[in-house]
């Protein structure tokens, strides 16, 4: 009976504990890491004003086809340089602290001087594929403008900083000293480290490696104290654009232009090379235009007429991911989902970590089955690509042979395709195999139910890898970039290759506007991607009312707008509660259980004593 008592007080101290933690990590995310209700308030003309007259950073972007896109950064005294992935999916910036499976490169850190690592302090951080741990450390960063990254309008703003120094910043991260399935095989240059630009709410906090007693009272008393101490030291755990914001005022948005393989001349699948341009604090294109900041490294005859268009923008529906919500999909008008809740049913997140576009496995089938019938079924030339089932499962690539001679530089343009009739006639046929699709998106002016409406091309999502010399016969080669999955829809940075896109953490918004360096042919006759501007939302659920397949918390009645295609989710503060509620249930279930038994111990004593 003194067991079951211990048992009862420890479960009753121990849900006081995870209510207390609930309570004050809700305190420690509104107080410390959220942005101020100022900012996240302010209207799209006052945030253009601001971002205007503030400081921005301009990362020069290089990447492997299908392995994501990197950027350099400049670490520790002497100076190491560090190839970091774009990764919108995370929050955490990480780096490889030693040699690992698939690491070439890593930060040697006893060659910086001003390096400087907790010794109680472990992050462990994992993904969808593959996790990392590493330990907690801070060091130099060094802003000064270099050839892949330049500093605009910079302005030091915190006092403390040593004025010969403005362009250094201390800046935390974790040295990873184990992974798994996280850094990728290569051949050639490229990333061993992670910089996550997703919300602080996802940035996972480091943990105390301190070692316990046995003893359960004096665990949770001891873990308790760790966990205030680790409220007392969160001040330096922000994320990357935290850290900006909080040392030089930049602010929290970034401007994401991907570009493919589009720029380099070489066609040599092996020597591959992709581009783009990373704008943090200022997400305005007309920085890169007609600059030489995009130009430096990128050779389109397209760029000096091109125009930025309108951008048009869409809500982030919460602050973790880059969660949006997506209203349809459609090939020539037609659409493909029989409710737009299958779209979002557990997140729609924008993910640059990723590479392919990944959709709900009911929608990818829909879709494959009218990509057969009304595309490839009528092309009697290409019909055995119907039959290449670990092409259309993204494990094997499609290779055409393409024409021919001695003089091969004469029959290749900057873009790595083919000036020849011959071969522009093949590449044209075989892209017309695939349709345009659109993607509708809840837009931030939610005005008589208009939707924001995006072209892809399969341009981009039948991915271009490269040529191959086969026996003596070359081949152009491409990936299925369209992926089904069980849970999440992910739009990777075949997606985001599409358009110039804005990350608007301020105004809880994303943008979309044309791309300059979406295109893989100069031929005019195949369509590019591009931003359709707004159109009227058609209600995409016309089996919603027969369907059985969807929970009855998610309230399925008649549609008013767009954005009853969110399915709902319990918010942090109902989990709270619900939390509360439950810690309530159980403290009166225990009193009444010690109401009942303890007086029925007693009275069996005195009777066994008796």
């Amino acid at each position: 009976m003194n067991g079951l008592l211990r048992l009862i007080r420890i479960i009753k101290l121990y849900y006081i504990i995870i209510c207390y933690q609930l309570i004050e990590l809700n305190h420690i995310v509104e107080t410390i890491f959220l942005p101020s209700s100022s900012s996240s308030s302010s209207s799209s003309s006052s945030s253009s004003s601001s971002t205007s007259s503030s400081s921005s950073i301009i990362y020069n972007l290089s990447g492997i086809p299908g392995q994501g896109y990197y950027m350099t950064v400049y670490i520790g005294k002497p100076n190491q340089k560090i190839h970091l992935l774009v990764d919108t999916g995370s929050s955490n910036l990480a780096i490889a602290g030693r040699n690992l499976t698939n690491v070439d490169n890593w930060f040697e850190s006893t060659k910086s001087s001003t390096l400087r690592c907790s010794d109680h302090l472990i992050q462990h951080v994992h993904y969808l594929k593959g996790y990392w741990s590493g330990i907690y450390c801070q060091d130099e960063f060094d802003f000064t403008n270099k050839q892949d990254t330049t500093m605009i309008n910079r302005y030091p703003m915190n006092n403390n900083n040593n004025n010969n120094n403005n362009n250094r910043i201390h800046m935390s991260f974790s040295l990873i000293f184990n992974s798994t399935k996280v850094f990728l095989s290569h051949t050639n240059i490229t990333w061993y480290g992670i910089i996550g630009l997703g919300f602080n709410s996802i940035y996972i906090k480091p943990k105390s490696i301190k070692h316990h007693n046995n003893d359960q009272i004096n665990l949770l008393i001891d873990w308790k104290n760790q966990f205030m101490n680790q409220i007392m030291n969160n001040k330096n755990q922000f994320t990357y654009l935290d850290q900006l914001n909080s040392i030089w005022k930049i602010h929290k948005q970034f401007g994401l232009l991907l570009c493919g393989t589009t720029m380099f001349n070489d066609p040599d699948m092996n020597s591959r090379k992709m581009s783009g341009k990373l704008i943090i604090g200022r997400t305005d294109l007309n920085l890169l235009w007609p600059s030489t900041y995009i130009t430096s490294n990128m050779s389109s005859p397209r760029i000096p007429s091109f125009n930025p268009s309108t951008v048009y923008y869409t809500p982030i529906r919460k602050a973790w991911y880059y969660e949006i919500i997506l209203t349809n999909l459609l090939i020539n008008e037609y659409s493909i989902v029989d409710n737009c809740k299958e779209l979002n049913l557990h997140k729609t997140i924008i993910d640059s970590g990723t590479t392919n576009i990944y959709l709900p496995m009911k929608i990818f089938q829909q879709f494959i089955n009218i990509l057969f019938m009304k595309y490839i079924m009528n092309n009697k030339n290409y019909i055995n690509i119907m039959n290449k089932k670990l092409f259309w499962l993204g494990k094997n690539a499609y290779c055409l042979p393409i024409h021919s001679n001695n003089n091969h530089n004469h029959n290749t343009n900057h873009n790595g395709n083919h000036n020849g009739d011959h071969n522009n006639e093949i590449l044209q046929k075989f892209y017309q195999l695939f349709p345009m699709i659109e993607f509708q998106l809840i837009s931030s002016i939610n005005i008589n139910n208009q939707v924001v409406s995006l072209l892809l091309s399969p341009q981009q999502y039948v991915r271009y890898l490269g040529r191959i010399n086969q026996n003596n016969q070359s081949r152009d080669c491409f990936a299925f970039a369209i992926q089904p999955t069980h849970r999440n829809t992910i739009l990777g940075s075949v997606f985001l290759e599409a358009y110039y896109t804005i990350f608007d953490q301020e105004n809880m918004r994303i943008g979309f506007t044309n791309s300059p360096c979406n295109s893989y042919t100069n031929n005019p006759s195949q369509s590019i991607s591009k931003v359709n501007g707004f159109k009227q939302w058609n209600k995409t659920y016309k089996f919603i009312l027969f369907t059985k397949t969807y929970h009855k918390s998610i309230n399925i009645h008649n549609y008013l707008s767009p954005l009853d295609c969110a399915v709902y989710r319990p918010t942090k503060s109902i989990q709270l509660l619900y939390f509360k509620k439950l810690y309530s249930r159980i403290f009166w279930l225990s009193s009444l259980v010690n109401f009942i038994l303890i007086p029925l111990f007693i009275s069996l004593k005195v009777k066994y004593i008796c």
